[in-house]
């Protein structure tokens, strides 16, 4: 039972009611808190944690006794309160389309942690993830870095249901959610990954342990992942505007939504055309003008499109399906040698120098690509003078190894803040001139525990853009485009030789 931190009579609301909850909540939109009467420093009975805008709003707004309670937060009537962020659409978002007036979702959406104990005796029907979020009340404010909590503005509030979802969205989180408990149960809650699965996900909340096997691993909770978050309340806007079009089913049916992941539904796709050499694909699939000496990136989207019988008109396979678009899912096509190496590594879009050096690690483009995409990479490897389609692998990077490649992105800002890039010119036996810099190349990114360098993403130096200061060597006001780089020994040792 809920418990509140004034009167039934002194609340301004009926909690008992879920229409007259609604009715609260809605007060609060396009208004900040502070507007609504929440104090910054409130009276000593209101116990708020002062750096989590859901505690403003839960025991701040709503009066609700901060609690742990495996059950929604309006008990009474199956309501769970839920706060998130939206962020100012830059337009150099990887994936995601500004929605609401130009907003992107801050982050994934938490909805309670995960007990590696009890969630092995539950089933789906049963588990705290559904009892606990079967029906949610969604409060989104706009976020600013240097605004106090109680002066965000509020701008959304939303009724979500799990049963409102269709069928083939609610088969797959089933499905997810039996994944990360047959995970528990086969690898020990230490191997979670929170990759191991798309729309639900097994996010780390912190360094703490709940005893599992002999080992303590870091506590865990289930999230609806900012991909999924950033599609649903996108669709809700396309279908508020009568603009909604349902996007093509990678999967057949909710049936085999639940009972197959979108891993081994990929792999069902590729396997008849695994170890063909590059030559009998181009066959197979009848594509014309391509040689096969040709970039592999290429082959690899025309092969995927033929695969899952993609119309020619559409962009990519992200846009076409909607189990792709909810996961922001993207191809990579790298080509092996003899040893498993990558032939050359992995790039990503270039950056803008001045872009590089005014964001915050916390919403930089390295930081939210890495976070929310899910990549399919497709190997291909040179074996007996033919390069052959070797293994699809559907990989997104840990939180431990996004953590791996911000000190690439602090090194690069901070080298270029400096106006430092340019260390010397050097001279080849051809008479050639080209620049030698201090930017984390491989080598650097190697020395500083990385995974990931910079290097240019262009073979034309005149290809450039503005710099935040002037580099000191060359006097220059522009640099040549650069872009962030995943290191060969990385995706070799972490995606292609890695179980999955």
């Amino acid at each position: 039972m809920t418990e509140f931190l004034k009167s039934l009579k002194e609340l301004k609301y009926d909690p008992y009611d879920i229409k007259s909850i609604f009715n609260h909540a809605n007060l609060l939109l396009d208004k900040s808190l502070r507007e609504m009467g929440v104090q910054e420093e409130p009276p000593k009975n209101i116990k708020i944690d002062k750096g989590d805008f859901g505690s403003y709003v839960e025991q701040g707004y709503f009066f609700i006794v901060k609690n742990n309670s495996k059950e929604p937060d309006f008990s009474e009537v199956g309501l769970e309160l839920k706060t998130g962020g939206f962020l100012k659409a830059t337009g150099r978002e990887w994936k995601h389309k500004a929605i609401l007036d130009g907003y992107v979702v801050k982050e994934d959406m938490a909805l309670g942690a995960l007990n590696f104990k009890t969630i092995k005796s539950e089933s789906f029907e049963t588990s705290s993830f559904l009892t606990k979020n079967q029906h949610i009340l969604f409060v989104f404010y706009i976020y600013s870095e240097d605004i106090h909590h109680i002066d965000k503005r509020i701008h959304l509030v939303n009724s979500f249901k799990f049963s409102g979802l269709d069928d083939y969205d609610q088969a797959k989180i089933q499905n997810e959610w039996g994944t990360i408990k047959s995970n528990i149960e086969a690898k020990g809650a230490d191997n979670l990954s929170q990759g191991d699965t798309q729309y639900l996900q097994a996010k780390t909340s912190g360094t703490g342990g709940q005893t599992n096997t002999a080992e303590k691993p870091k506590s865990r909770k289930l999230v609806f992942s900012k991909s999924f978050m950033h599609d649903y309340f996108r669709n809700l806007e396309l279908q508020r505007t009568g603009k909604y079009k349902q996007k093509k089913r990678l999967f057949s049916s909710p049936t085999e939504a639940r009972n197959l992941s979108l891993q081994d539904k990929i792999l069902e796709k590729f396997s008849p055309y695994l170890d063909k050499s590059d030559k009998e694909l181009i066959k197979i699939f009848r594509i014309k003008n391509f040689d096969s000496k040709q970039n592999h990136a290429d082959l690899a989207k025309l092969m995927t499109k033929f695969i899952f019988d993609i119309p020619g008109d559409e962009e990519d396979i992200s846009s076409y399906f909607d189990e792709f678009s909810k996961s922001n899912i993207k191809i990579k096509a790298v080509v092996l040698d003899k040893n498993s190496t990558p032939t050359q590594a992995t790039s990503f879009p270039g950056f803008k120098w001045v872009d590089l050096c005014e964001e915050e690690w916390e919403v930089s483009d390295l930081k939210d690509l890495f976070e929310t995409t899910k990549f399919l990479f497709v190997f291909f490897q040179e074996i007996d003078n033919d390069i052959i389609l070797k293994k699809t692998v559907l990989w997104h990077m840990s939180d431990e190894d996004v953590n791996k490649t911000k000190v690439v992105w602090e090194y690069a800002r901070n080298i270029v803040n400096k106006g430092n890039i340019v260390k010397e010119y050097k001279t080849n036996k051809k008479n050639e001139i080209s620049r030698v810099t201090n930017l984390p190349g491989a080598i650097i990114s190697k020395k500083l525990k990385s995974n990931v360098h910079v290097r240019p993403h262009t073979s034309k130096t005149t290809d450039t853009n503005t710099l935040p200061v002037q580099d000191k060597y060359t006097k220059a006001y522009e640099y040549t485009n650069y872009s962030f780089w995943l290191n060969s020994t990385y995706v070799k040792n972490e995606i292609f030789l890695k179980e999955n």
